[in-house]
């Protein structure tokens, strides 16, 4: 009777009564228990062999768990490179075409009122597309009552929209050379012709859209 009550003690001891404590401190509460004439010296060795082995199934199942949790975040890191590269605008020599005729435009292009807007320029390019820019920025950006009171205003917007493009388009003339011959060997250099080319396309379909809505084909 003694010995089923022991072994019913040792029991409730290591599946209930101290859940919530660690491994060493159930030692110690069985080395009391032990000590205090509560268990025999095989019951207390069996109970001892019994928490050793389930301290070794614990660090496996906390190692398979990490395990698994990087297997999952690497996968979920795959996944979000597949579903991003997915959202890119494929790149065909038929869409770089639709980009139009790259030309340096000088100020024969212009008209007057343009010219002084370029005013400090000179004759970088750049520089009056990064004004042009500004201007339809400020233009575009104003309320639809004001597009609708002011027709004229918008059209010079859009007139400054193309000189922004024109620009843009100049400034990428080696990308896009570089594009159709492919033949890069620096996969960083054709990713960055890419992520360049791939604006020119995004921002021609606002160039399009653009000039519909303001009733221009």
């Amino acid at each position: 009777m003694t010995k089923l009550i022991s072994i019913l003690i040792i029991s409730l001891f290591l599946c209930f009564g101290s859940l919530a404590k660690t491994l060493d401190q159930k030692k110690i509460d069985l080395k009391k228990i032990y000590d205090e004439g509560g268990i025999t010296s095989a019951e207390y060795n069996k109970a001892q062999e019994y928490l050793d082995n389930s301290g070794q199934e614990i660090k496996k199942k906390k190692s398979k768990q990490t395990l698994n949790l990087t297997k999952k975040k690497k996968s979920q890191i795959k996944l979000f490179k597949k579903e991003k590269d997915k959202d890119k605008e494929e790149i065909t020599l038929e869409k770089i075409e639709e980009l139009g005729q790259i030309i340096n435009f000088d100020n024969i292009y212009f008209t007057d009122g343009m010219i002084k807007k370029f005013k400090g320029c000179n004759n970088s390019f750049k520089c009056k597309g990064q004004k042009a820019g500004q201007y339809m920025s400020i233009t575009f950006n104003k309320s639809k009552e004001y597009g609708q009171r002011n027709p004229g205003q918008m059209i010079k917007a859009m007139a400054m929209f193309e000189v922004f493009y024109a620009s843009k388009l100049w400034q990428a003339r080696k990308s896009i050379e570089r594009y159709k011959k492919n033949n890069l060997k620096k996969v960083s250099q054709k990713q960055k012709d890419e992520k360049e080319i791939r604006s020119l396309l995004g921002m021609n379909k606002g160039r399009k859209g653009m000039r519909e809505a303001l009733g221009m084909n």
